[in-house]
């Protein structure tokens, strides 16, 4: 009898019962392997699922919440009506009103009428255009005010008038607008022309929507200049042409710029 069995040449026993006619080799090696192709089956098909229970979860989760602003008014037989409102965003044309309107606040002195100075229409006016100035501008700002000395001058000079006569506004890009006028200088006691100056005046703005109900009476939006350059004195030769000499141009010109009456006119 041998104490060491070679398992190797030890041969089979007869597989039991249906298998008994079969190689048991053969019985085992089918039998694991079903069992891995089963294995294998079942996770392949989690695999598959997976991506789709993550749809159907994805799918069923409510949207994202949206807010609309609407207002609410009554038509001829008192049955409300909800409009949907949009931001307003204000046209060219526009744009170039609140300009030169800004423009024409921030040169014009007049005679104050009143007993004080800071209380005077003028005064108002500046202000309200300081107010206006923001970052780099405030400061800009502030340093034509000390330089130009719209108060002392007509504290020295009750009876002086600067007006303003706006000739163009060209907007550019980035928020970016150009704004080209001359001031007439009148002095009670001066002799001759008044002083005539043209001035090229370069403004970033923003358009900020208003936070209540008083000033969106007056207007619908209001500017915010981040940063100014000027107001630059223009020489003879720099002046624009008119709109007639516009009319007579048969060149091709740049976008058109707002003349005094708001029409829009090409300059070359």
């Amino acid at each position: 009898m041998r104490i060491f069995r070679n398992k190797r040449q030890a041969a089979l026993s007869t597989a039991p019962g249906m298998y008994a006619e079969e190689d048991p080799s053969k019985v085992i090696f089918e039998t694991s392997t079903r069992l891995k192709v089963e294995s294998n089956r079942w996770m392949l098909i989690a695999f598959a699922s997976a991506p789709v229970a993550a749809g159907a979860v994805w799918i069923r989760q409510p949207p994202p919440s949206v807010t609309r602003v609407v207002g609410v008014s009554a038509d001829v037989s008192g049955h409300p009506v909800v409009t949907e409102l949009i931001a307003y965003k204000p046209d060219s044309q526009a744009v170039r009103t609140s300009m030169r309107d800004m423009a024409v606040r921030w040169f014009t002195i007049e005679p104050v009428l009143i007993d004080s100075l800071t209380t005077s229409r003028m005064s108002s006016n500046i202000n309200s255009v300081k107010a206006q100035m923001i970052g780099a501008a405030t400061d800009q700002f502030k340093s034509w005010l000390r330089d130009d000395a719209p108060f002392q001058q007509i504290t020295a000079n009750p009876k002086l008038i600067r007006e303003v006569n706006v000739r163009n506004i060209a907007l550019l890009e980035d928020q970016t607008v150009l704004v080209e006028f001359t001031t007439t200088t009148s002095r009670a006691a001066a002799t001759g022309k008044p002083d005539v100056e043209s001035y090229a005046l370069t403004l970033r703005y923003q358009i900020v929507a208003p936070t209540a109900d008083a000033p969106q009476i007056l207007s619908a939006f209001t500017f915010r200049s981040s940063a100014l350059s000027g107001p630059v004195e223009l020489d003879q030769d720099d002046l624009p042409i008119s709109p007639s000499d516009a009319r007579r141009s048969r060149s091709a010109c740049g976008d058109g710029i707002a003349n005094d009456g708001g029409e829009c006119q090409k300059t070359c």
